[in-house]
């Protein structure tokens, strides 16, 4: 059960599960952010809308601090490298998470127009700017970052933020963006009443056909991009040690794993499919399996993201050899070990809790408006 190899592949799958969940409770409550700017023209639709995330936009956050606190004990190298070579990124990220919190904290402790104005820009922007920054970070996990690892196990980061701005990172965005105002779109479906449904259906069918549309040119320029292969033997259950493997540099490599293993084709393949029965849901205002799709293919756009790149988990475009893999990158097998008993145990007692909360909420919402 504590064998380091499968140790090490089931800590990819449990941070796998983590940035799903995040993506998945933080794509409604940032979509419905983005869309306070984009669909709101009233303050009391604002009010209402705020309303439907704000019992737990601080509670679907935890789960990017799970992941960089996972990130940081699981994958130590993994963590100083991502922050690194983004630090600017990073610090954006937070900045705009901060005005973000300011927004819902504040906005109803002050009864005035201009206030209330100024805590929906914070809203926004924290919405608006952390898929983007998110899209930049993923974006480049398939092209490579620049960076090194000398002999000394140092790491040595060679770019500057213009690197990150090219057609593909743009791409990656866009679908993000779109992921997140589909979440957005579908979960207030399903809390706002018939009126603003057929509204707000009008842009989950936009965005979910621009999530559709983008994830088709991801899919075919990932077959004609250069990628990352390992040439060499590498001991799975060795030691971490990241310059003891030979990485090959050549274009087609980010389809290997799925010419090896045919059936994993069917995650991308569902990641095109799913999207359209959001839409026919949507449409005839089946609006919980609207959202229930949407959550489905974000999962399915994920996975393929994970498929396409393992083992890598940062390529590196300076130098091949460095780049960062599951099973050169991860910390001690004791370590790992320690690290999955607690985290079975505390992830249960949060899961439970997190179900309880929807589940009251919800029943709440629905006496409400009965």
């Amino acid at each position: 059960m504590f064998n380091y190899e499968l140790l090490r592949f089931f800590w990819w799958l449990l941070i796998g599960l983590f940035i799903i969940g995040f993506t998945i409770t933080e794509g409604f409550d940032m979509g419905v952010g983005m869309l306070i700017r984009f669909y709101c023209y009233s303050n009391i639709e604002k009010k209402i809308m705020i309303n439907t995330i704000a019992p737990h936009w601080d509670g679907n956050q935890v789960w990017l601090i799970t992941v960089v606190g996972i990130v940081f004990t699981i994958w130590p190298i993994v963590y100083a490298t991502i922050f690194s070579g983004y630090y600017l990124y990073i610090i954006l990220l937070l900045i705009s998470l901060f005005f973000r919190s300011i927004g819902f904290e504040f906005r109803s402790k002050i009864n005035n127009v201009q206030w209330n104005n100024l805590c929906d820009w914070g809203i926004f922007i924290g919405s608006f700017i952390s898929p983007i920054i998110i899209g930049i970070i993923f974006g480049n996990l398939l092209q490579g970052i620049p960076f090194y690892i000398d002999v000394y196990m140092r790491i040595n980061y060679i770019g500057n933020v213009l690197q990150f701005f090219n057609i593909f990172n743009f791409l990656v965005i866009i679908i993000t963006l779109a992921m997140f105002l589909t979440q957005g779109s579908t979960y207030l479906q399903i809390h706002t009443n018939n009126n603003s449904q057929i509204q707000i259906s009008y842009i989950t069918k936009l965005t979910t056909l621009i999530t559709i549309l983008i994830f088709l040119l991801i899919i075919i320029l990932m077959k004609k991009i250069d990628g990352f292969t390992i040439t060499s033997i590498i001991d799975q259950s060795a030691h971490s040690n990241i310059l003891h493997k030979e990485v090959k540099y050549h274009a087609g490599a980010w389809m290997i794993n799925y010419y090896n293993y045919p059936l994993l084709l069917i995650v991308p393949l569902l990641g095109i499919l799913l999207p359209l029965f959001t839409i026919i849901f949507s449409y005839t205002r089946c609006n919980k399996w609207a959202f229930i799709f949407s959550s489905f293919t974000i999962i399915c756009i994920i996975l393929t993201l994970g498929i396409t790149i393992f083992p890598f988990i940062i390529p590196s475009i300076k130098m091949p050899n460095s780049s960062l893999t599951i099973w050169d990158a991860t910390s001690s097998r004791v370590n790992l070990k320690f690290m999955l008993i607690i985290t079975i145990i505390l992830l249960s007692i949060i899961f439970i809790y997190t179900i309880w909360c929807y589940y009251n909420m919800f029943n709440s919402f629905v006496k409400k408006n009965m």
